[in-house]
């Protein structure tokens, strides 16, 4: 199907290399990626708990290049991740040889009936904003679709305080994104106030620390475990980058298509 999206935005031309395996640790991306991944993952239910099979079946929609379905398949999931780059899903497939990729565009998750209700878990990590906006309903519901009646979906958002990139469409207020899970029949159990805005997310302060003169690797090390420690987890009330929600299949609420 050829859906009407921006061509500047159209993320299956940004995987020339496999670019979250080759992060400097310290960098100011790699200190906000970290810091969300592992948030995400204490709302991931252990296999344990999580119901279903001796290992759980966990959907990474939305995938890339594998980094986080490495992580899930270390925690003990049957990890099957979906993406509509070919490049990032060739990624994957040699970094993740224990899990399954597939090359999908999730809005089309429906073409695929051996997914519907498939998963313990689905995740859907920095995903819905590279979806034009009219198609941003489709993906939640597809989602939602493969998701067992028990099971548990993880979505992260950004938020509207942090400058849209240029390969976003959109950044949500939590009611937003709130109201929009609950449309598809999704009820939030968890939200986790992501990245509490101070002046570690400032371009002005990294490029005082690192630029083409010098660069102040124990600096930016220390301010690394500062964000880490202090500034990784925000409160309710604050201004922070992202959201993640944990959410279950509302059975009280019918899901309504918008």
């Amino acid at each position: 199907m050829n859906w009407q999206d921006d061509p500047k935005k159209d993320y299956r031309k940004r995987y020339r290399l496999p670019e979250h395996w080759l992060l400097d640790d310290n960098s100011p991306f790699a200190v906000d990626y970290v810091g969300y991944i592992g948030a995400v993952l204490t709302l991931i239910p252990t296999p344990a708990n999580a119901g279903g099979s001796p290992r759980p079946r966990l959907l990474d929609a939305g995938c890339g290049d594998g980094f986080v379905s490495r992580k899930l398949v270390d925690a003990g999931y049957s990890v099957i991740g979906l993406d509509y780059s070919e490049r990032a899903v060739g990624f994957a497939r040699l970094f993740v040889e224990e899990a399954t990729f597939h090359c999908l565009d999730l809005r089309e998750l429906k073409s695929r009936p051996e997914f519907e209700k498939a998963f313990d878990c689905v995740l859907s990590i920095e995903v819905i904003e590279h979806l034009p906006i009219e198609y941003q309903m489709l993906l939640l519901e597809n989602l939602t679709w493969a998701l067992k009646d028990s099971g548990r979906i993880v979505i992260s958002v950004p938020s509207i305080r942090i400058r849209p990139s240029y390969m976003h469409y959109k950044h949500f207020t939590l009611e937003v994104i709130t109201d929009m899970l609950a449309k598809v029949g999704l009820r939030v159990e968890q939200t986790i106030h992501q990245n509490r805005l101070s002046f570690i997310n400032s371009r002005r302060v990294w490029k005082l620390i690192s630029n083409k003169c010098y660069d102040l690797v124990i600096v930016r090390r220390f301010l690394r475990r500062l964000f880490l420690r202090r500034y990784n987890i925000g409160r309710p009330g604050e201004k922070v980058g992202r959201y993640i929600l944990a959410c279950r299949k509302d059975r009280s609420t019918p899901s309504v298509r918008t």
